[in-house]
């Protein structure tokens, strides 16, 4: 019996243990930004603002994600010492790492991971990332859309993500979507 429970123990410290570190490399992932963002005291527009993070830096995520009233998720984050959370809408949680680059007055960041990204409400899907663009269909909110690791900013400064639609490459604008 007395071999029984300490094999017990011993399995509930790994047990403990392995849900520690996967709590710290959870919290390890970053947050990038796709546009300025304010850092606010809570998930929401309502909530004060602690101040910016601009275009193109990083976050550490600290594992909360949680979804306000308009359907827009928010991630809780760290940023030069400050915690709080930015909206989806202008920074995406990722992998360790992404490479920038410009292309046709566009700026894209390519990520190394994705997965999928959800329609918030009933959106078109374009050829380019421009609101401009051919016009390739529309999807219904909630559509799940195959990810291709792209983010791109317009001229106007709003997020696109690539992905596929129809066995085509197309962008979604990031206003009515998000990345999960």
């Amino acid at each position: 019996m007395k071999r029984v429970s300490k094999f017990l123990a011993a399995l509930l410290v790994v047990a403990m243990c392995m849900s520690t570190f996967a709590m710290v490399a959870l919290a390890a992932q970053k947050v990038y930004t796709t546009g300025s963002c304010n850092i606010r005291t809570g998930p929401g527009l309502g909530y004060a603002s602690k101040g910016t993070i601009p275009s193109g830096k990083t976050a550490t995520y600290q594992g909360s994600r949680k979804m306000d009233g308009r359907g827009v998720y928010w991630l809780k984050v760290k940023y030069n010492g400050k915690t709080g959370w930015v909206s989806t809408r202008y920074a995406h949680l990722k992998g360790s790492s992404y490479y920038y680059y410009e292309e046709d007055d566009y700026d894209y960041y390519d990520y190394d991971d994705g997965d999928y990204v959800r329609t918030t409400a009933r959106v078109n899907i374009r050829k380019k990332a421009s609101s401009s663009s051919t016009k390739l269909g529309t999807v219904a909110k909630g559509k799940k859309l195959t990810y291709r690791g792209m983010i791109s900013t317009d001229y106007k400064g709003n997020a696109w993500y690539a992905v596929r639609y129809n066995g085509m490459n197309a962008w979604v604008s990031a206003l009515y979507s998000y990345i999960m």
